[in-house]
């Protein structure tokens, strides 16, 4: 559209000046000027379009921050005395995602103590990711209960209660912020705590990359002309952020599937060392991580399949030994 505008433009103006209306000066002035004219026109109309575009998200969102929170909220606070000694409990839980059929969770009972290391394995679908999250608190049972010291989840306060955990998932935020404030965040207390910082990156093997792009306080994401990291560097950042975070209960949702595995290890014999006292999930369809864990629990088709440590269950001879010789030739 803006072409033939243009074209029509210089025809205009071109059979003026021919026939002597004005000189050559002119022609290019007036050329340029309503070429110009035409262009901020232009822009204009695409801006109210974009404007009314972006109104449709808007509606969206601002209809998701109206929706009434329909969770119920308990009033119960969670005191020091519970946090040195506490265990979680699954009685006969189930969850359903909406608009599915079959269930994503059913039957399970199991039980995740104080300082406990737990791995979470399985295959693809098989409800590893959904217990994390029921075990969180951000799904809730359809049916079943979850107990924390021996009272339903539901019974805490929500805010209490999620600050208790710290879940790095395999999606990830990319925040195009600094990395003092990618691995702080969550913390504002400790974020200008340099050695506590330090200590997360190189636990998840970032440190060197921190001093390569220029201290803490760099600015990352190209958008803000910072410094750019590669996939698999973000990745660490994010399990960074998640060791940075004071929590009772440390979630590792499939974390280092993208990495190489010996930086794999190198970082979760890190974390287990970093983790010291605290409650650690691992969560992998990869078999070898199982032996990071005080107790490994196999998930099949959303049930509890078995349970135990990696030497029992491949004694055992099932789904936990059947998928340990598959995959034997990764660890070889």
């Amino acid at each position: 559209g803006s072409n033939i505008f243009n074209l029509l433009v210089y025809l205009f103006v071109g059979l003026k000046a021919i026939y002597g209306a004005f000189g050559p000066g002119s022609l290019l002035k007036y050329t340029g000027m309503v070429v110009q004219m035409g262009n901020g026109v232009e822009k204009m109309f695409n801006t109210i379009r974009e404007i009314f575009q972006n109104k449709r998200y808007l509606d969206d969102y601002f209809a998701y921050l109206d929706m009434e929170n329909r969770a119920a909220e308990g009033s119960l606070p969670i005191t020091d005395k519970i946090r040195e000694d506490y265990e979680f409990e699954f009685c006969n839980v189930a969850f359903t995602y909406p608009g599915m059929e079959a269930p994503s969770l059913s039957g399970i009972n199991c039980k995740l103590r104080k300082g406990e290391k737990v791995a979470i394995v399985g295959r693809n679908g098989s409800g590893k990711t959904s217990l994390s999250k029921v075990l969180a608190g951000i799904y809730r049972p359809m049916g079943g209960h979850v107990l924390y010291d021996g009272k339903d989840a539901s019974c805490y306060g929500r805010d209490g209660f999620y600050k208790k955990f710290s879940l790095v998932q395999q999606n990830f935020a990319r925040y195009r912020f600094t990395m003092r404030e990618n691995i702080g965040i969550g913390m504002v207390s400790q974020i200008h705590n340099d050695n506590r910082l330090m200590e997360s990156a190189r636990a998840a093997d970032i440190g060197e990359a921190v001093k390569r792009v220029g201290g803490l306080d760099t600015q990352l994401g190209r958008e803000f002309d910072g410094a750019e990291l590669s996939g698999g560097e973000w990745q660490k950042v994010a399990i960074a952020r998640g060791l940075n975070r004071n929590a009772d209960v440390i979630i590792l949702d499939e974390p280092t599937s993208a990495l190489d595995p010996l930086v794999e290890y190198d970082i979760l014999t890190k974390f287990v060392a970093m983790t010291k006292g605290k409650t650690s999930v691992i969560i992998s369809h990869r078999i070898g991580l199982g032996r990071f864990a005080d107790r490994i629990i196999v998930m099949k088709g959303g049930s509890v399949a078995e349970s135990g440590t990696h030497g029992e269950l491949l004694a055992a001879g099932g789904e936990y030994a059947r998928m340990w010789h598959k995959q034997a030739k990764w660890y070889e």
